[in-house]
């Protein structure tokens, strides 16, 4: 008896430990940006905040991601930014994270009955900020953007087809985010990617071809808010 306690035990901790089995029979690779070539920035730190915490909203799904969105937004963050400067520092924030969920059933009340065409829809909306302070600590005007993504997915498709489709999901998402973030710090903030002189306008604003982005810029203590620009949600 003490035998058989013994094996169930270190089966429950292999089961525990193992990376996730992909439908092709891989295994599910670890999300990381060690590919993304490090966007080189004119300051001497790079702070990265992770403000969301799934676990506070009961209505978060991120637990049924392979990734929880706030996790790979931080890791691709992480891996992005380099401070290469000898003064000032990039501040990059992850204020959002939400996942929501949805069973969507099938049209027909036989198919309902019957529990056939189902699908799951997972919808993540993420918000980050970033700005700058200077060497003399002045406080760049703040870019926030808003990115939403959804996936629809069968439910009849097993539990690791499902986190393949899902790690892919993100993965796509992170990309997106990239690109548009690293044009935003080329357009509005070129000082950061060279010799810093001076921070630009206040109002610049730059729109995205992307959909389900969105973008605007927040002045910092020392602008007034008539210098606010907000940008038109794009759908």
């Amino acid at each position: 008896m003490k035998h058989i306690c013994l094996l169930l035990c270190i089966l429950l901790m292999a089961s525990c430990t193992s990376k996730t089995s992909g439908y092709d029979g891989k295994s599910l690779p670890d999300m990381t940006f060690a590919h993304l070539q490090p966007l080189n920035l004119n300051v001497a730190d790079v702070e990265i905040n992770n403000n969301y915490d799934p676990n506070l909203n009961d209505r978060d799904m991120s637990i049924d991601l392979p990734v929880s969105p706030d996790i790979a937004v931080k890791r691709y963050a992480e891996s992005r930014f380099e401070a290469v400067g000898t003064r000032g520092k990039f501040i990059f924030t992850i204020e959002n994270a939400n996942t929501g969920y949805e069973l969507i059933e099938p049209e027909g009340s036989l198919k309902q009955w019957m529990g056939v065409d189902r699908s799951e829809k997972f919808d993540v909306s993420v918000i980050v900020r970033f700005f700058y302070i200077d060497g003399l600590m002045n406080e760049s005007p703040h870019s926030v953007m808003e990115f939403k993504r959804s996936i629809t997915i069968p439910y009849s498709y097993s539990l690791a087809r499902k986190e393949h489709e899902q790690f892919k999901f993100i993965e796509v998402m992170t990309k997106d985010i990239d690109e548009a973030i690293t044009q935003t710090i080329q357009t509005k903030y070129p000082e950061l990617l060279a010799v810093a002189t001076s921070y630009g306008s206040a109002t610049e604003q730059v729109n995205y071809p992307s959909d389900n982005v969105q973008t605007r810029t927040e002045p910092s203590a020392s602008y007034q808010p008539e210098n606010l620009l907000t940008a038109p949600e794009v759908r």
